[in-house]
This record gives structure tokens, C-alpha cells and sequence, in this order.
């Protein structure tokens, strides 16, 4: 990348580097139209874009150098996130206009046109989420079909836990693409990642359907049994709330009520606690020349140096132990 950034991330994925703005236009178009005109008299413009797609997310990350004016298209089919983490910029959608600096990111709903002003540096990731796939997932969540379209508050407050841990979740995300031991986009946990960054956005930011979301009645005990044998079943899937709560034909509020009350975990902990299960049962039957973290791996764990922590609390030695014990009984 020939432009400096403070904080590079999908450095694996440079796509562009240009001082045309009509080629970066054309290259940012993935979700929705951009049509982005210098307002800088100097002859330095410059730009940095790179760009992954997934199998629900879209990500790119820009760096710039020389202020612009951007006409963002309404696009129908994702919802945009942009965060900041350079320069200073204002985002304007439904006639307001908002600030988009590192404690305050932009959301763009499917359907609204916005505008963007960026200062003479500006660093951006965006996020593109499949309005399809929040859909589905809110559906099951609910356990109903929603009317009016979904739309969320366009500002997102990264100062709140919510949105702190939104943004903290899409930098790990970007941080794992980058690791080239991570290289096959499709692997269980980069799915997993992406299942469980629409589960988050759906309960951090407001939208026009949040209120549904608080309603709880209990969930039955066999709704209960069904998730977990849906979960027991299905663990080397991608999995989120919503295809649980869609499985037990409840809605995810109240089958997290029923399952902490029951279980004492919420149902994702609990496929959390299978898929551990099962990387100990895999290891202990490893053969000869096997890997801790291809097996991790295979089960959704990119975190190697926490999942070893985490692995020793649960079975009272590291996984490289249990390994060697599965070796020496080969």
C-alpha cells in the first residue's frame, strides 16, 4: 500500500490504488452506487482500497488522502457501516447531518441515499451487510414476518458497550482475513463470525423492529431439548440465535430466558461448550502428525492462544496434551 496508514487492516486484499476518483468510484460500487468528486485543489489525491467479500459481509478499508464529496446511492440489497479511524468526515441521510469520527460511525440503511464529506486524510472500514440475511435472522428471531422494511438509526455510538464491541468484533474479523493461515474465506469460523456479526447488530442498534425483540414468554422444556439436540446435531455448521429460536418455534428472547434458567448458559454458550467437546474427542483420536490447530480450526476456533486458554480450564491441561496422549496410545 503506498499510503501510510495508522491502522491498516485487510492488507491482504488491495485492490486499488489510484488518484482517479471516478476509478475509485466504480471500485467502491459493490453494494450501492458512489459517485465521489475532489474538493481539494492539490494535485496529491491519492487512494487506498481494499475489499473481501464473504459469504453475508462485504469489507473494505480506505485510506485517502485529498477531500471529497460522495453521493452514495440508495442500494437495495445492503445496509453500509462505516468506522472511522482517521481524519474527520460528516455522513448526511433523511436530511440530517451527522459526525462520523472514531466515536461515532455511520449506518446506512438499504434503500437511503446519503452522502459522505471527508477531510484531506480520511481512514475507513466499511461493512456491507446483506439486508437478506438481517431479514432471515430477525425473522427467526421473532418467530414472525416483519411488515414495514427494516431500517436502523443511521448514527452508531462506539462509546456505548454495544458499539464498542461491534466495531472491536469487526477489527478481529478483519484481523483474522488478514492471517494468512485463515486464507479459506468459507472455513466454520470466519461463517460463524459473520453469522454472529448480524446477531449483533440486530441487538445493539435501534431499529424499527427493536421493541418486538424484548417480548419474552417461556419457552417449554421440549423446546429446550430440541435446540439442544438441533445444536448437538448441526455444531460443524455455522449456526446463530435465530435458526435456534426458528428450530424450537419460539422466539430467541424467550429461548434464552428458558435456557439460562434451565441449563444456566445461553444457547450459543452451549455450542460453544459442543464444539469444544468436540475438538477433545477429535484430539484424543488424532492420527499420527495431527495439529491442535487444524483440529481448533475445523470446529471454528481462529483464536489459537485463547481457545488454548480457554480449552485448559475446561479439561485441566493444554490441547498439545491431549495430543501427545492420543500419539502415545496409537
Amino acid at each position: 500500500m503506498h499510503l501510510l496508514s495508522r491502522n491498516p487492516l485487510l492488507r491482504q486484499f488491495v485492490c486499488l490504488e489510484t488518484d482517479d476518483v471516478d476509478e475509485l468510484s466504480a471500485a467502491l460500487s459493490w453494494n450501492r452506487p458512489h459517485r465521489i468528486a475532489r474538493l481539494s485543489s492539490s494535485k496529491g489525491y491519492r487512494a487506498s482500497l481494499s475489499h473481501v467479500a464473504l459469504s453475508s459481509l462485504t469489507l473494505g478499508f480506505l485510506t485517502t488522502r485529498g477531500a471529497t464529496f460522495d453521493h452514495i446511492g440508495p442500494g437495495e440489497s445492503h445496509f453500509s457501516l462505516l468506522i472511522p479511524f482517521a481524519g474527520l468526515s460528516t455522513h448526511s441521510v433523511a436530511g440530517k447531518t451527522l459526525p462520523l469520527t472514531v466515536s461515532a460511525a455511520a449506518l446506512h440503511s438499504a434503500g437511503r441515499p446519503a452522502t459522505l464529506l471527508t477531510s484531506e486524510h480520511v481512514e475507513i472500514l466499511s461493512i456491507g451487510f446483506q439486508y437478506a440475511a438481517l431479514v432471515a435472522e430477525l425473522q427467526q428471531r421473532l418467530q414472525r414476518s416483519i411488515r414495514a422494511p427494516l431500517q436502523f438509526s443511521p448514527q452508531v455510538d462506539l462509546a456505548t458497550l454495544g458499539g464498542a464491541l461491534l466495531r472491536s468484533r469487526i477489527v478481529a474479523l478483519c484481523r483474522l482475513l488478514d492471517d494468512p493461515a485463515n486464507a479459506h474465506l468459507h472455513h466454520l469460523g470466519i461463517r460463524q463470525f459473520e453469522r454472529s456479526l448480524i446477531s449483533h447488530l440486530i441487538d445493539a442498534q435501534p431499529h424499527n423492529h427493536t421493541r418486538m425483540l424484548h417480548r419474552c414468554s417461556p419457552a417449554g422444556p421440549w423446546q429446550v431439548r430440541a435446540a439442544e439436540a438441533f445444536i448437538q446435531a448441526h455444531a460443524h455448521e455455522p449456526l446463530s440465535l435465530g435458526d435456534l429460536a426458528a428450530l424450537a418455534g419460539v422466539s430467541a428472547r424467550s429461548l434464552e430466558y428458558s435456557f439460562r434458567r434451565t441449563r444456566g448458559c445461553s444457547p450459543m454458550e452451549f455450542l460453544r461448550a459442543v464444539r469444544f467437546e468436540r475438538v477433545h474427542a477429535d484430539l484424543l483420536r488424532a492420527a499420527p502428525g495431527s495439529k491442535v490447530s487444524d483440529v481448533a480450526a475445523k470446529w471454528g476456533f481462529l483464536h489459537f492462544g485463547r481457545f488454548a486458554k480457554d480449552y485448559e480450564k475446561r479439561f485441566g491441561e493444554l490441547p498439545s496434551a491431549t495430543l501427545r496422549r492420543s500419539k502415545f496410545a496409537s
